[in-house]
C-alpha cells in the first residue's frame, strides 16, 4: 500500500491525461475519428467491467492465501527442532505443499485472466485502428481534403493511442485491485479499542505507590471474551477475597477458565457483572495503564523483543544498570550475561530471544518482575516448558524475593501450588473451591482430591506429604 499504490495512481492520472489529449488532437485532424474512438472506448470500458470485479476478488483471494505460507514457514523455522525430535518432517513438508498449493492456485487463475483481458483488448484496439483507416481512406477518396501527412499522423496517434489507453484500463484495475490493501488496513482502524477507563464517568489516578498492601477482592465477577450478547460467560459470578501477601494456586482442567480470571484482573475481556477491587480501589475507574503497569506477569510463553538485554528488562528506561545487575544475580543469569554476551547488558536479543533457551528467557521475565516490585505477582505455568532444575530455581527465586507480595500461579504441575496458602479450583467458569490445601485433602470428594488422586498412587501420596509438610495458611489481614 505505501509503495506500489501511489505510484499505479500517478500512472494511472498520467495515462489517462495522455488518452485524452491524443484523442481530442486525433478527433481536432480528423472529426470521423471520434467514431472509432467512441466504439473502442465503450469496447474497453465494456471488458474492464467484465475483468475487474474479477481481478479485484482474486487479488484478495492472493493475499489470503498467502499469509499461510509465511505463517506455515515462520513456525516451522522456530519449531524446527521439535519436529525433527518427532520425526514430523513430511507432516510439516505437506502442511506447507498444502497451503503453497493453494496460493498457486489462486496465482494462476490470476495469470490465465490477465492473458484472457490483454487477448481482448488487443482486439478491440486492432479494431479501433482498422476503422481509423478505412475511414481515413473514404474521407481521402470523396472529399480530397484529408492528406497523406495527416493520414499518417492520425494512424501514428492512433496506434499510440491504443496502447496508451490499454495501459491506462490496465492501471486503473490495478488502483482498484490494490485498494484491498487499503481495504484491510480500515478493517483493522475500524476495529473496537480498549477503552481506557471503563466507568467514563469516573477519572482517578490511584497514588504512586497502588497496590501497597496486594489485596484483592472479586465481588460477583461475570466476564466475557467478547461484547456480543450471545457470547457465553467465559466466568460466573466469582465472589471471593485473597489476602495481602497471600499464595494462591490456581487449578482446574483445560477451559476451567484459569486464564480468564487472570484476564479480568489484567481488564483484558468484557466485564459483563460484578466489580473487581484491588485495595479498595475498583480498577475500572482508573486507567488502564495504571492496571496493567502495576501488576507484574510471567507468562508461559516468555515474550522478548529484538534489541539489547538491557532494553528487554527495562524497555521504558526507569531503572539503572546497577539494579538491573542486581535482578540479574538474583535469577542467576548475571554469570550468562558478562561471559557469555560480549557486551554485557547492551548485548544483543534476537527475535523472540531465539539465541536463548526456554529457561533463560523465562529467568529474563523473572527478572523484568523482580525489577518491577509489583506487590502482585501472576504467573501463568511460567515452569511448565522448562527443566527440573529451571523449575526449581525459578520456584526458589519466586519464595525468596516475592515474600512480601501477593502472588496467583497457574499450574498444572500440582507439585507447584501444592505448597500455597490456598488453592483456587476452577471448573467451567464457576468457583467450586477455595481453601487450603491441607482442608481440600482433608475431604475424600472435594474436586482438588479428584485431581491429586488422577496423578497416580506414588504422586498423590507424595503431593499430600508436601501439602501436610508445609506451614499453615495464617495470613494477616
Amino acid at each position: 500500500m505505501d509503495d506500489s499504490l501511489p505510484m499505479t495512481v500517478f500512472e494511472f492520472l498520467s495515462g489517462l491525461s495522455q488518452v485524452l489529449g491524443t484523442i481530442i488532437l486525433v478527433g481536432l485532424i480528423n472529426l470521423w475519428s471520434f467514431i472509432p474512438a467512441i466504439i473502442a472506448s465503450s469496447g474497453m470500458l465494456f471488458l474492464r467491467y467484465r475483468y475487474a470485479p474479477c481481478s479485484r476478488d482474486l487479488k484478495r483471494l492472493v493475499g489470503t492465501t498467502r499469509s499461510p505460507v509465511y505463517s506455515q514457514l515462520t513456525s516451522t523455522i522456530h519449531g524446527l527442532k521439535v519436529i525433527r525430535s518427532y520425526h514430523a518432517e513430511n507432516i510439516s513438508s505437506k502442511e506447507f505443499h498444502s497451503h503453497l498449493d493453494n496460493n498457486t492456485r489462486v496465482m494462476y487463475l490470476m495469470t490465465t485472466l490477465n492473458r484472457w483481458s490483454a487477448m481482448r483488448f488487443d482486439w478491440v484496439s486492432l479494431i479501433f485502428i482498422a476503422l481509423v483507416i478505412i475511414l481515413a481512406i473514404i474521407v481521402r477518396i470523396s472529399q480530397y481534403q484529408f492528406s497523406t501527412v495527416e493520414i499518417a499522423l492520425t494512424l501514428i496517434y492512433s496506434i499510440t493511442l491504443m496502447g496508451i489507453f490499454q495501459f491506462t484500463i490496465r492501471q486503473s484495475v490495478e488502483v482498484e485491485t490494490q485498494m484491498t490493501a487499503v481495504e484491510r488496513v480500515l478493517e483493522y482502524c475500524s476495529l473496537d479499542q480498549e477503552s481506557s477507563i471503563q466507568q467514563r464517568s469516573i477519572k482517578y489516578r490511584p497514588p504512586t505507590n497502588w497496590p501497597s498492601q496486594g489485596r484483592i477482592v472479586f465481588e460477583n465477577v461475570s466476564m466475557s471474551h467478547s461484547k456480543e450478547s450471545y457470547t457465553p460467560l467465559a466466568l460466573h459470578h466469582i465472589s471471593l477475597v485473597i489476602k495481602p501477601n497471600e499464595k494462591i494456586g490456581i487449578v482446574g482442567r483445560t477451559g476451567a477458565g484459569k486464564s480468564s480470571f487472570i484476564q479480568t484482573l489484567f481488564r483484558m475481556g468484557t466485564l459483563v457483572d460484578g466489580h473487581i477491587i484491588i485495595d479498595n480501589i475498583d480498577i475500572t475507574t482508573i486507567e488502564l495503564e495504571d492496571v496493567r503497569r502495576r501488576i507484574s506477569i510471567i507468562p508461559q510463553d516468555p515474550v522478548l523483543f529484538t534489541g539489547t538485554m538491557r532494553s528487554n528488562l527495562d524497555p521504558f528506561g526507569f531503572y539503572s544498570d546497577a539494579e538491573i545487575w542486581n535482578a540479574l544475580e538474583q535469577v542467576q543469569l548475571k554469570t550468562l550475561v558478562t561471559n557469555r554476551m560480549s557486551n554485557g547488558l547492551h548485548s544483543f536479543v534476537s527475535e523472540s530471544g531465539s539465541n536463548l533457551s526456554v529457561g533463560q528467557k523465562q529467568l529474563v521475565c523473572l527478572a523484568r518482575a523482580i525489577l518491577k516490585k509489583s506487590k502482585i505477582l501472576v504467573i501463568d505455568e511460567a515452569t511448565a516448558n522448562v527443566d527440573n532444575v529451571t523449575d526449581e530455581l525459578i520456584q526458589k527465586a519466586i519464595r525468596d524475593k516475592f515474600k512480601e507480595c501477593t502472588v496467583l500461579t497457574i499450574a498444572h504441575r500440582l507439585r507447584t501450588v501444592i505448597d500455597s496458602d490456598r488453592i483456587m479450583v476452577l471448573s467451567n467458569g464457576m468457583l467450586v473451591e477455595f481453601d487450603s490445601p491441607q482442608v481440600l485433602l482433608s475431604n475424600a470428594n472435594s474436586y482438588f482430591t479428584l485431581l491429586v488422586e488422577q496423578t497416580g498412587a506414588a504422586e498423590a501420596e507424595y503431593l499430600r506429604t508436601l501439602a501436610n509438610s508445609s506451614e499453615p495458611y495464617t495470613i494477616n489481614s
